[in-house]
């Protein structure tokens, strides 16, 4: 007797599994999981009253001050390279991230006591009363007294601040 009611318990669970599955199979719009239309993983109201203040807020925040360099502070500073002639006994000299490209004439490195220029183009860092290379793309690295000495009339590629002396 109790065999028979374990087998008859078995054959209700699954046709009662079985009819379940079909049922879920034959209605689609009855799909509820992550991502459905009646459960999406993030809703567009949330999107547009929640998310999407806080990257403006965020974005606005970043770029408080920065004006694109529309107010680009002279003398000596340009955000795009310039041509700069220096004639020679002058002293081009830059600051932090001051980029110079020699195009013609002469000069020497001047250094600080932490270093000095860097030479991107061989990567190596020139040292104080080196040759400057031509057309090698040169970076000061700090605001401490490095540029370049103009031995010969030169025309110079500068992007960033610099003043000559």
């Amino acid at each position: 007797m109790k065999k028979k009611i374990l087998i008859l318990t078995v054959i209700a669970a699954l046709l009662l599994s079985s009819a379940t599955l079909i049922w879920a199979l034959a209605n689609p719009s009855a799909d509820s999981g992550a991502g459905s239309q009646s459960d999406p993983l993030i809703s567009v109201s949330y999107i547009e009253d929640v998310l999407m203040p806080r990257i403006s807020t965020y974005i606005n925040q970043r770029l408080a001050g920065f004006d694109g360099g529309a107010n680009v502070p002279s003398p000596g500073f340009n955000p795009h390279f310039e041509v700069v002639e220096v004639r020679a006994g002058q002293r081009l000299m830059g600051y932090a991230g001051t980029e110079f490209i020699l195009r013609s004439g002469a000069a020497t490195i001047i250094a600080s006591e932490l270093g000095g220029i860097s030479d991107t183009t061989s990567g190596i860092d020139l040292p104080h009363t080196m040759q400057a290379p031509h057309n090698h793309l040169l970076i000061i690295p700090r605001s401490d007294g490095r540029g370049l000495n103009i031995t010969i009339d030169a025309l110079v590629m500068v992007r960033g601040r610099y003043r000559v002396q």
